[in-house]
């Protein structure tokens, strides 16, 4: 994504899609309400994987059984901050577990979230499921979640891989979802965020 061109002057500055194509580069068409676990997965095997730069020695993780556990955990509380264990692994013999220590910022401003994806890499970001945003092309959506508002129950997770720049000076957030490649460009949309909006990443493993 790094080399895209937009079209309407803004450019990327930040692009982790670039340096960790292997990683992040296979866009993927949800099946079921399964973007939360879907998204989750990703930052993680990113956290555990970024830092290994030889790919054939990066480890996928296992969807197997963790759909159950983002649900029960968001049943809980969203909002808190936790570790969710994921075992994975090509053979069942050779299984081992991976634990990330998840943290959830409600409130984040885009210098904020700019900042979340320079330190600790991919960051998960909460959308309203509108015509707009459903419908994205190559536009810039503008995501507008008052500060303290209670989000809907259509609402929608997606990853930020980049951040750039628009010509008037407004940081815009490269996103790529799990609605294949038909929505947005290829599977990627930018955002700009208006005020702020609820945000997680891995800030660390857990041993």
């Amino acid at each position: 994504m790094g080399s895209l061109e937009f079209g309407d002057g803004s450019h990327l500055i930040f692009d982790l899609t670039a340096t960790h194509l292997p990683l992040l580069g296979r866009i993927v068409e949800q099946s079921q309400d399964d973007c939360w676990a879907r998204v989750l997965r990703k930052i993680l095997e990113f956290a555990f994987n970024r830092n290994i730069e030889n790919v054939a020695e990066q480890i996928p993780l296992s969807m197997k059984g963790l759909i159950n556990k983002v649900r029960a955990g968001r049943e809980k509380d969203e909002n808190r901050r936790r570790g969710l264990e994921k075992d994975f692994g090509r053979i069942k013999d050779n299984m081992f577990r991976v634990r990330g220590s998840f943290t959830t910022k409600p409130n984040a401003t885009p210098n904020e979230i700019r900042d979340v994806l320079l330190t600790y890499g991919v960051v998960g970001i909460y959308v309203h499921m509108e015509a707009k945003f459903r419908t994205l092309k190559e536009e810039i959506y503008t995501l507008n979640i008052p500060q303290g508002a209670v989000l809907a129950k259509k609402r929608h997770v997606l990853i930020i891989v980049s951040y750039g720049m628009t010509r008037d000076g407004k940081i815009f957030f490269l996103a790529q979802n799990t609605w294949g490649k038909t929505w947005g460009v290829g599977g990627y949309g930018r955002i700009i965020v208006a005020e702020t909006c609820p945000i997680f990443y891995v800030d660390g493993l857990l041993k």
